[in-house]
């Protein structure tokens, strides 16, 4: 585990940059997925220390477990920090929040750029690099997509091509990696997206509706792409297949990031996020553990062991040793003009995603982060 003997160290360090009041727009105790609230880590009844409070938005996948890892094992208290976990369903419901300040930074994945986009959200870092094929579009099995693969030589793992795609129904969840497989795979195999149907839900009603055969493909994330290779469904394109290595960040309303004091606390959160992830990254055996708590606590049950390993060994999570040359401004900007040719999003909401990619807070948490040693 990292060092937890700066902690008087880093909370002086905090005091003396935190003055004023944090941001309590986010709404409590609504019922459904708005506003959920997760209460862990350590009972602080007692201790003398003023922590300052951080509501971090989290989703029930692996996206989130390092920072269940982070708060359950006092890295937020070390860092002057009293983080509340606020639960979504996915990015999705996240990006619906993010407009009314509901939370202080979200660690996000490919829907935060629809955040960044349209409701003035704020890239600050980034946290997570898909490196395998975590993100996978699924066909039914007696599809005839089934039965051509190759139809684009650049992408030779591919299956279906325009004759066996067009006229079908397409699940996925709008604005998350799940979106971008589809968009990417039907451009890659020549289809236009009016040339099928697309519906949009959310994860867990995506794999209901498929499993019932509501339709002909399903693009998901884990845990429901697992099942569904498990269950004998058709793999047809995943982020590997596609040449896609997505980095997740870390975004933040845009009424937490004007408020410099919320700025330097969510400094302090990364610079923790890092060492909490630097633990999970250096032991996998520790890495697969807390993923596999998260689910529990959380409600999912059903995860295998080989899911979980597989999990992890799609995603690296950053630290301070391994986020040397990882770009997520590269990646969304790449994002972004892929979505301006679909006409998803407008060339002007391009150029507010580039101006909303912002370098201050990722130079504080360094500094924090050099100021251990000192």
């Amino acid at each position: 585990m990292r060092r937890l003997t700066a902690s008087l160290l880093i909370g002086s360090l905090c005091v003396s940059l935190f003055t004023g009041c944090t941001s309590n727009e986010g709404s409590t105790g609504v019922s459904g997925d708005i506003g959920k609230q997760t209460q862990t880590g350590a009972d602080s009844a007692g201790d003398s220390t003023e922590y300052k409070p951080l509501k971090v938005a989290v989703m029930p996948m692996v996206i989130s477990a390092p920072i269940y890892y982070m708060v359950e094992n006092g890295y937020d208290k070390a860092a002057g920090l009293d983080v509340e976990l606020v639960l979504f369903s996915s990015g999705a419901t996240m990006n619906e929040a993010l407009g009314g300040n509901q939370f202080d930074c979200a660690p996000i994945g490919d829907a935060g750029i629809f955040g960044v986009a349209s409701f003035g959200g704020k890239y600050v870092g980034d946290f997570l690099q898909v490196v395998g094929g975590a993100d996978q579009l699924y066909v039914q099995a007696d599809h005839p997509a089934v039965n051509v693969k190759g139809y684009n030589p650049t992408f030779p793992d591919l299956l279906g091509d325009p004759d066996t795609v067009k006229g079908s129904k397409i699940l996925y969840t709008t604005g998350t990696t799940s979106h971008l497989i589809a968009n990417k795979w039907l451009e890659s195999i020549g289809v236009k997206s009016g040339d099928v149907e697309m519906l949009t839900m959310e994860y867990a009603q995506v794999y209901q509706a498929f499993s019932t055969k509501q339709a002909d493909f399903a693009s998901m994330t884990s845990p429901w792409c697992l099942q569904a290779g498990q269950e004998g469904y058709v793999k047809v394109a995943d982020t590997k297949s596609l040449d896609l290595e997505p980095v997740m960040s870390i975004v933040m309303p845009e009424k937490a990031y004007n408020d410099e004091e919320m700025k330097h606390r969510v400094a302090a959160f990364i610079d923790a996020l890092y060492d909490a992830c630097a633990d999970l990254q250096e032991d996998p055996a520790l890495y697969r553990e807390w993923v596999m708590k998260w689910y529990q606590e959380n409600g999912n049950t059903g995860m295998s062991e080989s899911d979980i390993e597989k999990e992890c060994s799609d995603r690296v999570f950053l630290t301070w040793d391994n986020c040397e040359g990882i770009d997520g401004s590269k990646y969304h900007g790449e994002y972004a003009d892929f979505l301006i040719s679909l006409e998803q999003i407008s060339a002007e909401q391009g150029k507010i995603i580039q101006d909303n990619t912002r370098s201050d807070i990722m130079e504080l948490a360094r500094q924090i982060h050099e100021s251990h040693d000192k």
